[in-house]
């Protein structure tokens, strides 16, 4: 579906993604960078390196031995998790209210860092499932689309609650019906915007798809990470539990259902730690 031209506009206007978390996209997947130039790309930005440091130096990474060098914490955490830390930051700097989905400010940051949280989890559990380190990053921006609606769309919630209610629908097809298109389309566009790759850009516009009908490991992950985020009870809203899910991506994933059990538990015991990370 296209976008309306005041929509297109705003990501238009959006504000640029840090020069340090672009240069951070681009050197993710790159065997050949080393950690000393992926320490020279963050040292300068102090926001930044000083959320890594605190991440590096967290109980939630093993931080047993403390360190003070940016080049130790790249080492510890890897380039895939510097990105998603650091884009978390942005991404929480960014977070305003969202009354068209009922969801503050740290509900709609909770549910992107839980469900980002959770994809990690997948990763870790399913190593050889093929699942690319970017799925944590599609997981934590897969909603950034409801910004920019309540952004630059003039449309009320109980509007989307009654067509959801008279027509039995769920409340992503309830937002196409009102809108004439839905967060997953609107943030696929964001991660465009922000050169994104491909396969990122896919997962994020196409988690909402069921079933499924161009899957990839990183898609499954984001689609499983959302709902795991989601019974937990991290960032419901107005949707709630109102959301299909394509049973097929567990499969495909190699997971069972007592796995995403697990998965939930998990996640759970990891929230606070999570919390603590981005408090500052």
């Amino acid at each position: 579906m296209a976008l309306p031209d005041n929509l297109l506009e705003g990501i238009d206007d959006l504000e640029p993604l840090p020069i340090t978390i672009n240069n951070l996209v681009l050197k993710l997947g790159d065997d050949r960078v080393s950690a000393r130039e992926i320490a020279s790309i963050i040292e300068y930005d102090e926001a930044i390196a000083a959320t890594l440091l605190r991440a590096a130096n967290s109980a939630m990474f093993g931080g047993r031995i403390r360190v003070e060098r940016i080049g130790d914490a790249v080492a510890r955490l890897g380039i895939d998790q510097l990105l998603s830390i650091a884009l978390g930051t942005h991404f929480k700097r960014l977070s305003a209210p969202v009354e068209f989905y009922d969801l503050s400010q740290d509900d709609l940051w909770l549910h992107a860092a839980v469900s980002s949280l959770a994809a990690k989890e997948i990763i870790s559990v399913r190593p050889r499932a093929g699942i690319p380190a970017l799925a944590a990053v599609a997981a934590l921006t897969h909603d950034i689309g409801k910004l920019i609606i309540v952004r630059h769309i003039d449309a009320d919630v109980s509007q989307l609650l009654e067509i959801e209610r008279d027509r039995g629908i769920t409340f992503v097809e309830a937002e196409r019906e009102l809108l004439g298109f839905d967060h997953a389309e609107v943030g696929a566009a964001v991660a465009e915007k922000w050169s994104f790759p491909d396969e990122v850009r896919h997962a994020i516009e196409f988690h909402h798809q069921v079933p499924v009908t161009d899957p990839s490991p990183m898609l499954d992950t984001v689609v499983l990470a959302n709902a795991v985020a989601k019974t937990l009870g991290v960032g419901l809203g107005a949707e709630g539990m109102n959301v299909l899910m394509d049973g097929g991506c567990l499969k495909r994933l190699g997971l069972h259902y007592n796995d995403f059990g697990r998965l939930c538990s998990e996640v759970l015991t990891k929230m606070e730690g999570l919390q603590r990370l981005y408090a500052a």
